[in-house]
């Protein structure tokens, strides 16, 4: 009897907290950062996208390369109008 009742708990305690905690739950990285130049990226979309965080890295290398290999980009002032 005791058994059944401490399954019961365990499984009550799972069906309640376990909705609650995942409302709760932060991500472990943050969806966006910010350089200090102001350019943000969405990092957590980068590594979906890619499929790893490694891969991501690639990418984003690539992507650098690519620019860089074209000139650049110019850098814009930021201007209150």
């Amino acid at each position: 009897m005791h058994l059944i009742i401490v399954r019961l708990g365990r499984i009550f305690t799972l069906v309640v907290a376990g909705p609650i905690s995942i409302l709760i739950a932060e991500a472990a990285c943050p969806t966006y950062v910010e350089l200090p130049t102001g350019t943000v990226f969405d990092i957590a979309r980068m590594v979906d996208d890619s499929g790893s965080p490694s891969d991501a890295l690639a990418q984003a290398r690539a992507d650098v390369a690519q620019v860089n290999a074209f000139g650049g980009c110019a850098r814009l002032e930021h201007s209150s109008k």
